[in-house]
Parts: structure tokens; C-alpha cells; sequence
């Protein structure tokens, strides 16, 4: 038997909490009624929207000068394969057009200039003298700090 206990509430613990706790088990406020910012789907008044069939008629007038973009992979093989075919140039016959004497960037004769690379901004004329000047003389040396930037 259930000896009445069905018809009472099931003990809770919250009537022995102090009412400050008490305050977070209270119900919030209801929220205020905003108006839906659209129009109900009844009173809406929208073009009316077809499908492409109402353009297959201008297919017939349709001119066949369509030339298709290229794509980010066909790009990509298309700088590969020029980029091979000028290093192929350049190994064939490049070598064989070159003409220092022809360049208006050389001074001097092209065939006894040496270039250094990738030196420290710190390094001078005077530091480049002293340590190729024991290989042989010396008739001019030009510093290029930055002269061709790629950006």
C-alpha cells in the first residue's frame, strides 16, 4: 500500500536554503513580445521566379565564341612548362647570345669582374680590397647593397 504518500509533493531541500541561494532558484521575468521584423509569409509580395526554361529560345541566337577561362591547375602547368622551356633556351642558346661587352649595367670588361653575394651590410670597399687585393691588383671595386629588390 501507499499509505498516502502519492498525494504529497516530494520533500525538496530548498524551503532550509538561506534566501540568498533561494534567489538564484527564482523563476526569471517573462520575456517581452517583439514584432517579427518580416511580413508574414501571406502578405509578402515577391517577383514571381522561373526557372531557365524561359531562356532556352535564346540558346538558338546563342553565338559560338565562348572561349573558357583557365583554371588555377592549368595556370600552374602552363608557368611550369614556360618556365622549362626558358631555362631550355637559356642553356642552349642563351649562353651562345650573351655579349658582355653589349650591356649597358658593365663597366670595365665584364670577363675580369667578380661578384660576391649575400655579404654583410657591414662590409666596405676597404674590407673587400684587403681580402681579394692578395689573389692580384685591384682597379675598382662597386658595392650593390639592395640595388634589385623583388617584391
Amino acid at each position: 500500500m501507499l499509505d498516502g504518500c502519492a498525494s504529497r509533493p516530494p520533500d525538496t531541500m530548498t524551503d532550509k536554503l538561506p534566501p540568498n541561494l533561494l534567489a538564484l532558484f527564482a523563476p526569471r521575468p517573462a520575456l517581452r513580445y517583439i514584432n517579427p521584423s518580416d511580413h508574414a509569409q501571406r502578405e509578402r509580395h515577391t517577383t514571381h521566379v522561373d526557372g531557365v526554361a524561359a531562356f532556352l529560345p535564346e540558346l538558338k541566337n546563342y553565338e559560338d565564341d565562348y572561349k573558357p577561362t583557365e583554371s588555377w591547375l592549368q595556370r600552374r602547368d602552363r608557368v611550369k612548362q614556360e618556365k622549362k622551356a626558358a631555362t631550355e633556351h637559356n642553356l642552349t642558346k642563351g649562353a651562345a647570345d650573351f655579349n658582355p661587352n653589349d650591356d649597358p649595367e658593365i663597366r670595365g670588361d665584364a670577363l675580369k669582374t667578380l661578384m660576391v653575394a649575400r655579404l654583410s651590410y657591414d662590409t666596405d670597399k676597404k674590407d673587400l680590397e684587403r681580402e681579394f687585393g692578395r689573389y692580384g691588383p685591384i682597379e675598382r671595386v662597386n658595392s650593390m647593397h639592395l640595388r634589385y629588390v623583388r617584391c
